[in-house]
């Protein structure tokens, strides 16, 4: 009988074990899926905010409507009024009076002067020469026997010399004298795109 005890006490509830403290160490299943649970959602939750978050950052900034009101009209330059140039003025031609040189360059013989007060500023004969200072330079031409001939007798004439052009016109009454004659006259000279006409007396001597 010593051996049945031995076996159903082996085989038996161990003794002085709280069965409200055995099934504390158990593991419960149930308290293990409401965890797991739990725990998705707040992964679930987290992972929620982080893309909404991330899809506000990347919203591109809306466009803005550019209309005609907000734009500001640009004026185009414009080129510089070209400066009015002012017409030139016509220069007068200045006649130097005739000097000692001037008449030594003669030569012998007939002459006629055009003379503006007291000064003479046109001689012609002698050699058959003409000679004038335009703007004070000396200026000696050859004339024909002919053209001399027509200046001593008919108190007018054209000459071309250098450039330059002179026209002699005489005006009024001829008065004689002992060895020619004087008469009012006009003369013009050009020259160098300037001009001058003078009013004085033309005298002729032999």
């Amino acid at each position: 009988m010593r051996g049945k005890d031995d076996r159903d006490r082996l085989l038996g509830a161990p003794t002085g074990l709280d069965p409200a403290n055995a099934n504390r160490g158990a593991i419960n299943p149930g308290k293990w899926i409401v965890g797991i649970l739990c725990a998705a959602v707040f992964l679930f939750a987290v992972a929620a905010a982080y893309l909404v978050g991330q899809k506000s950052t990347e919203q591109p900034a809306p466009a803005t409507t550019v209309t005609r009101s907000t734009l500001t009209p640009v004026a185009a330059p414009q080129a510089p009024n070209p400066p009015i140039a002012a017409k030139p003025m016509p220069q007068q031609l200045a006649l130097g009076p005739i000097g000692a040189s001037d008449w030594e360059k003669l030569g012998m013989g007939c002459a006629c002067a055009f003379e503006v007060g007291k000064k003479i500023i046109f001689v012609a004969g002698g050699d058959n020469r003409a000679i004038f200072r335009p703007n004070g330079i000396r200026k000696v031409c050859a004339l024909g026997s002919e053209q001399f001939t027509h200046l001593y007798e008919n108190n007018e004439g054209k000459i071309e010399c250098a450039g330059s052009r002179l026209s002699i016109l005489g005006r009024g009454n001829v008065t004689p004298g002992e060895d020619g004659h004087s008469m009012s006259a006009r003369m013009t000279a050009e020259g160098g795109g300037q001009e001058v006409t003078l009013s004085g007396h033309w005298n002729c001597q032999c």
